[in-house]
């Protein structure tokens, strides 16, 4: 219950900025959307590599430990390679992007 309600308010107020952000103008609202799209490009992949990883302690649950840290290892380069092979523009051309 306490993480849904704090799921809620996230949601809650994510719909006010965009709210707020429409009524200064649909050239700005669009602006956000690109940001917004681009910025869960970014992210969203490594939250669900993350969720992924976190399932492997299955694998402690029916005694294989070796199975479980081999799966956590593949899941963290994957992540680590995936946000390393984003972050390369972002660090070069970050501020062309922004703009």
């Amino acid at each position: 219950m306490p993480q849904g309600i704090g799921d809620f308010a996230a949601v809650l107020s994510w719909v006010g900025f965009v709210l707020i952000i429409g009524k200064l103008g649909q050239f700005l609202l669009a602006a956000n959307n690109i940001g917004m799209q681009v910025a869960h490009l970014l992210f969203l992949p490594g939250v669900a590599v993350g969720t992924a990883a976190s399932y492997m302690g299955r694998f402690l649950e029916v005694n294989q430990p070796n199975i479980a840290r081999k799966a956590v290892y593949r899941t963290l380069i994957l992540g680590i390679t995936y946000m390393g092979v984003l972050g390369i523009p972002l660090w070069f051309f970050g501020e062309s992007i922004a703009q």
